[in-house]
């Protein structure tokens, strides 16, 4: 069952699903392929590729411990540096992009921002709190047809509290967070 538990945990961790669901997002709401490529360009330069880059630099120095950042501590620098880029693209994507992209982005920020800040005193789960975001805008986004997609919620649940990296409550608090953001 560990097995299991660890590859839901890396399959559905915030570094892949936040990514994932910023090309979603351009994807349903670029008028263009020129815009959706400019999208993807500014999402990869701007966000995903600098926060990859700190992350192993902190890993490869021994600011973080591990690469699931389990001390709660050790996750400052890399939620404010992710903070700081996911900023900076919401910022250049919002000069040209639809008001739709922009609204998406703008929750995605503040989302970002709520629980950095949460977890400056506390310890919740990041990947509980990415994967209820993923599920909640694949149902605004796509639709109701992808409802079935919350059952993806408990089985993170499940993997973080049963790799110990998380307590219920926890887990349940990384969810109800996001619900009510």
């Amino acid at each position: 069952m560990e097995k299991q538990a660890r590859l839901i945990s890396y399959i559905l961790s915030p570094l892949v699903l936040i990514p994932l669901l910023l090309v979603l997002v351009s994807a349903k709401y670029s008028s263009s392929v020129n815009h959706f490529s400019l999208s993807l360009f500014l999402i990869f330069s701007t966000s995903i590729v600098p926060i990859f880059l700190i992350y192993g630099l902190l890993k490869r120095i021994g600011w973080i411990s591990d690469w699931g950042i389990s001390i709660r501590r050790e996750r400052f620098v890399i939620d404010f540096a992710s903070l700081v880029f996911a900023g900076v693209t919401v910022f250049l994507l919002r000069s040209y992009a639809s008001s739709s992209v922009s609204y998406f982005l703008t929750l995605i920020f503040i989302e970002l921002a709520v629980f950095s800040f949460i977890t400056l005193f506390t310890k919740i789960s990041a990947h509980t709190s990415s994967i209820t975001l993923f599920v909640s805008m694949l149902i605004v986004l796509f639709g109701k047809g992808l409802m079935i997609s919350i059952i993806l919620i408990p089985l993170v649940i499940w993997s973080r509290v049963y790799l110990g990296r998380h307590t219920v409550f926890q887990a349940l608090s990384g969810v109800f967070i996001t619900f009510i953001i």
